[in-house]
């Protein structure tokens, strides 16, 4: 498992900046030291991830252990199970706070 900057795949990170400023997502991929991929199964799709600088993302402390083991497996993740693991870690009170 890559990590840069203290990010993981799995990790739940809260964007501070752009359209989707103050939502929180999964990071599915690190793609290099500047940028990842994320989604939320919501406003962001599995299948259309978003890629986005580092230094926009807030690092939450939560790492969801399924959808990580799933992303260094290579399993596919449904959209449902991103919103699922994002309310069960209670990240999807983050949205409201600035």
């Amino acid at each position: 498992m890559r990590s840069v900057n203290d990010l993981v795949p799995g990790q739940i990170v809260k964007s501070k900046a752009g359209r989707d400023k103050g939502y929180v997502f999964f990071v599915l991929e690190i793609l290099d030291q500047d940028n990842v991929t994320i989604a939320d199964g919501d406003r962001r799709k599995i299948e259309n991830p978003k890629k986005k600088k580092i230094r926009h993302l807030q690092p939450h402390s939560a790492v969801s252990s399924v959808i990580a083991e799933k992303l260094e497996r290579g399993e596919r993740i449904e959209n449902i199970e991103l919103q699922r693991e994002l309310e069960k870690s209670g990240a999807i009170a983050l949205t409201m706070e600035n």
